[in-house]
């Protein structure tokens, strides 16, 4: 969890505010997935938060020296395929298979 935590969400948060397009489209989702809002709160979010988000992963990727930030989620995901050492990764279920469906 502690991975996940500090370096997996590090490395992916990025990729979904890559682009001024991407950053919208990630807030479209978000704001869309709301019913109480009016329309001009929700585009007040999708664009105020598009933007600021946007720009603070710009500003932190810079920071961390990850210019290709798509390769970045690469390498991490197979540090940690590398760390399973060939066995099945069970997630959190106590070594039997999760039951991912949603009820």
């Amino acid at each position: 969890m502690e991975w996940s935590n500090s370096v997996w969400s590090q490395a992916i948060l990025p990729n979904l505010f890559r682009t001024p397009r991407e950053a919208l489209q990630a807030f479209d989702y978000l704001a869309n997935s709301s019913s109480h809002v009016t329309t001009m709160q929700r585009l007040a979010y999708r664009y105020m938060g598009a933007v600021s988000l946007f720009a603070l992963w710009q500003i932190k990727t810079l920071t961390r020296g990850m210019i290709l930030k798509r390769q970045t989620v690469y390498d991490e995901a197979n540090k940690w395929a590398d760390a399973l050492q060939g066995q099945d990764f069970m997630g959190m279920c106590g070594g039997v298979r999760c039951d991912m469906t949603h009820r």
